[in-house]
């Protein structure tokens, strides 16, 4: 095994691992932070620009500026607002498990009927002593 084949097996792992970890709970959690931290780094110099217009600018550049983060601060709490009331609805429409299981059909859990049996495998072993 040559030297570009082991670099290429540990990329396509570490590729892997990373795609198992986004795809869990904490990455998913993470994400969207990592997406900001990136998103803040690549406009760094407008940011700065703004910066520096909120504190030396013109009144009327200043003005234009404070009137962008009202509205972007509205349009964000709007939102905010909006999902806050769709998971109170999605809370109270929730119901028991149980209820659930009924919509369903009396399935329960791993979508096996309430009243139906599980029925075991049969051994190899068993079925020869059996027969």
């Amino acid at each position: 095994m040559g030297p570009l084949t082991r670099i290429g097996a540990a990329t396509q792992n570490a590729w892997r691992r990373l795609r198992r970890w986004f795809g869990s709970a904490a990455g998913r959690g993470a994400c969207g932070r990592v997406a900001l931290c990136g998103l803040l780094l690549a406009l760094s110099p407008q940011l700065v620009g703004l910066w520096r217009i909120a504190l030396y600018g013109e009144a009327a550049e200043q003005g234009v500026l404070l009137c962008v983060a009202v509205v972007c601060w509205t349009v964000w709490t709007l939102v905010r607002d909006k999902r806050r009331r769709r998971h109170e609805k999605d809370a109270d429409d929730g119901g028991d498990v149980a209820d659930k299981a009924v919509q369903r059909g009396g399935q329960g859990v791993g979508g096996r009927g309430v009243d139906r049996p599980v029925r075991r495998k049969r051994s190899k072993d068993r079925a020869r002593r059996d027969a």
